[in-house]
């Protein structure tokens, strides 16, 4: 599902490889939604337990870090 609600058939597939345990939208305005959790890989690219994917849920590369040390709570 997008930030708009709909359907994104791009988002079938792998997915997280753990638990998502929170999800919030990007402060900028951009539609990209930032996810943390308990998962090491979104879709096989690694993450390290965060991730920023775009409004379409692709992987935001350019926001692309080495991830968390630790699970991310709420």
């Amino acid at each position: 599902m997008s930030s708009t609600g709909s359907i994104v058939s791009a988002a079938v597939g792998a997915g997280f490889d753990g638990d998502v345990l929170a999800m919030a939208l990007a402060p900028d305005a951009s539609g990209d939604v930032i996810v943390v959790g308990a998962f090491g890989a979104y879709g096989g690219t690694p993450s390290g337990r965060i991730i920023r994917l775009n409004g379409d849920l692709t992987v935001d590369t350019v926001a692309a870090g080495t991830g968390l040390n630790g699970m991310a709570w709420t």
